[in-house]
């Protein structure tokens, strides 16, 4: 099945994260081929609480005339800042003005993690071209935390996220059978 790849052109409607290093754009800090992990990235600081978000612009797709969306997938490239902490992450997208998330926790180093939407969540139908193209992604993040037994407490941490794409996959349908009758009344279906 042929899929293209989307990867964040601009800024979106949500910025809400830090970047590493501070200068340029969040969406630049995300948007690269093969992932520089901790080279750039966006990030949620220790001290904050609760969930913040960035969402993306995207290109837009050209698919075959007749090509059908089969899915988008969004993938997330995350970590905790520190070792044996939990990240907490999703992946996010917006369209219609609504925004919809997949959750996911890890430890330990970078890990890729992707949330698939068969048909748009708004309408409930597979997606158009035109709802790809109007499309924002993005990342949530959380603060990654580690719970100490020995003392009952909880410490903070940064969860980074490296990386953010979207996977477009959509099939060409055959095409229509031709039922030619001959002159004798044989019947042919091509």
């Amino acid at each position: 099945m042929p899929s293209v790849i989307l990867r964040p052109g601009a800024n979106g409607d949500v910025i809400e994260l830090s970047q590493y290093p501070a200068s340029g754009y969040n969406y630049d800090k995300v948007d690269e081929e093969t992932p520089d992990e901790d080279a750039t990235y966006v990030y949620v600081a220790a001290t904050v609480v609760g969930l913040r978000r960035d969402l993306y612009q995207l290109p837009d797709v050209s698919l075959p005339e007749n090509a059908i969306i089969d899915y988008v997938k969004v993938y997330i490239r995350v970590k905790p800042q520190y070792p044996d902490y939990t990240a907490v992450s999703n992946a996010r997208i917006k369209t219609y003005g609504v925004e919809y998330s997949s959750g996911f926790s890890s430890s330990d180093g970078y890990q890729t993690f992707s949330a698939v939407w068969d048909k748009n969540p708004y309408t409930n139908q597979p997606w158009t071209q035109d709802e790809v193209n109007a499309l924002q992604a993005g990342v949530g993040l959380f603060r990654s935390y580690f719970y100490d037994p020995e003392t009952g407490y909880f410490y903070y941490c940064q969860t980074r996220c490296t990386q953010v794409y979207v996977e477009v996959g959509y099939h060409i349908p055959p095409p229509p059978a031709v039922k030619i009758t001959y002159t004798d009344g044989l019947v042919c279906i091509a």
